[in-house]
């Protein structure tokens, strides 16, 4: 589903990985306490994956804003025992980045100190964010823990 916009269903695998081959030789794994502040890792070790399959210089900074509204999007409500993980996959199609926070104190996706248009929600916003910088993408909640994908083709 190549060019396809907003949320897919994840229970659509298929159109979830876009044709990006899912192969343990082409995954990347990092596992970080959920605060903003080492998200930087983030963003620099998925921005070299970017680089190494000949994304453009636009292409990997729409990537890196992604990553750290993906980032953001999970860890709404992060305690300080909150553990990010995150799964890259990439293939010379796109890369797939899926990341997961546990631990949370609270799933409401609503940052109270933070100034948003009024009437916009937090999630709201993540996913407008989302829809607007990468292919596909993906949030939901579970107990105490949320996951979120993205989707970046070439």
């Amino acid at each position: 589903m190549t060019g396809a916009r907003g949320p897919i269903s994840e229970r659509s695998e298929d159109k979830r990985w876009g044709g990006i081959d899912k192969s343990d030789d082409r995954c990347m794994e990092l596992s970080l306490p959920a605060r903003a502040e080492l998200w930087s890792i983030v963003r620099m070790a998925v921005a070299s994956v970017a680089a190494s399959i000949g994304f453009d210089f636009d292409t990997i900074s729409d990537l890196r804003l992604a990553l750290d509204e993906l980032c953001n999007s999970c860890a709404l409500g992060a305690s300080d025992a909150s553990v990010m993980r995150l799964t890259c996959y990439w293939s010379q199609e796109g890369i797939l980045v899926d990341c997961s926070v546990s631990n949370l104190v609270s799933t409401q996706a609503l940052q109270e100190d933070e100034e948003l248009p009024p009437g916009m929600r937090q999630n709201e916003l993540s996913k407008s964010i989302l829809a607007a910088l990468v292919d596909a993408y993906g949030i939901s909640e579970l107990h105490d823990s949320r996951r979120a994908w993205l989707r970046k083709t070439r």
